[in-house]
């Protein structure tokens, strides 16, 4: 048997645990950034969701901007079937108040540690988690409470995506600029204007104790999500 840091955790999503060298190590923290309409809430919705259903791991998905009926209107155009597991209760799609989650860190994670528990649950989805800026306003105090949470979710042996929506600004990736330092691995969603066109592409920026694929690689929705192409080229590639 492996030793237990290099386990994995697929994320069954077509191309991308190529990239993650067979996945994201089990019980990490993955941060999950790029701009808007780029793809994050997606691919954390399709971890989850192939959690359950290709490896039989439950998972909880946690959101702080959006009502669990807008969140499954907009994922409806893909073959998930969230409504099913759901109610078969593999599946967990909450929303919590973002002036609630003070609270929420005091109590141990309180709504969070109770879903977890009584659904077993070893995948867990906060999106997004740029709401710990807003409640937050200390910087010391922001980091501090996402370090417990890492610790956390490692003690719970929960491998949860921490999605963070921002623009790159210089050599960050979240808008504090500290977050990726924190979590274990790090993945960049791009949606790249090329003349008249866009691409949707992503990389593995950073994973911790693990090697990854260094390319920015190109992926297409379809109806089952996501699909990554790590061995296609770019669009400025090819015109290069």
């Amino acid at each position: 048997m492996p030793p237990q840091e290099q386990i994995r955790t697929q994320t069954g999503i077509p191309g991308l645990d190529e990239m993650l060298d067979g996945g994201f190590l089990k019980a990490s923290s993955i941060l999950v950034s790029g701009g808007c309409g780029c793809g994050k809430t997606t691919l954390s919705m399709q971890y989850l969701v192939n959690g359950v259903r290709e490896f039989g791991e439950h998972g909880v998905f946690v959101s702080f901007t959006e009502s669990p009926e807008t969140l499954k209107r907009d994922m409806a155009s893909f073959e998930w079937g969230i409504k099913e597991l759901e109610s078969a209760g593999s599946l967990s799609v909450l929303r919590l108040d973002p002036q609630a989650l003070l609270q929420v860190i005091r109590e141990d994670y309180g709504e969070i540690r109770d879903v977890i528990k009584d659904t077993q649950a070893t995948r867990l989805v906060i999106d997004p988690i740029s709401t710990f800026n807003i409640i937050v306003e200390n910087m010391f105090e922001r980091k501090m409470s996402l370090l417990k949470f890492c610790e956390w979710l490692k003690k719970n042996k929960c491998t949860a995506i921490l999605t963070s929506e921002v623009e790159k600004r210089g050599d960050f990736f979240t808008e504090s600029g500290f977050e990726e330092f924190v979590v274990d691995c790090v993945l960049v969603m791009y949606n790249i204007q090329i003349k008249n066109s866009r691409q949707n592409a992503l990389e593995v920026l950073k994973m911790r104790g693990s090697s990854h694929s260094k390319k920015i690689a190109p992926f297409v929705f379809d109806k089952k999500g996501i699909s990554v192409s790590p061995e296609e080229k770019l669009f400025w590639d090819v015109d290069q």
